[in-house]
């Protein structure tokens, strides 16, 4: 009797691994779109940026005087990028820790 008790035990706990498991490994997956997705984000501000630099670039030939660019981090790599936005939430107050 006891070890029917025990093997039912086992196997609930069984079951709750693997769907724990499951919402576990559904979360990654979330989290790899979204960082791909960001990835894509990172990809636009680049052009973008490029084309600030270069509009920039004719603004101060004709008036000597460029404009600020701001929100820049000059930087090549998306993870640098990355960790400047979370150095700027974080100065804002806002936070990734949960």
């Amino acid at each position: 009797m006891r070890r029917l008790t025990t093997r039912a035990k086992v196997r609930h706990l069984e079951i709750e691994f693997r769907r724990h498991e499951e919402a576990l490994l559904h979360c990654i997956d979330r989290l790899d779109e979204h960082l791909l997705r960001c990835r894509n984000r990172i990809d636009d501000y680049k052009k973008i940026y490029s084309i600030l630099v270069g509009l920039n670039e004719r603004l101060a030939n004709l008036r000597d005087d460029p404009v600020e660019l701001r929100s820049h981090v000059d930087s090549q790599s998306p993870d640098d990028l990355i960790l400047a936005r979370v150095a700027v939430l974080k100065s804002e107050g806002k936070t990734l820790s949960s």
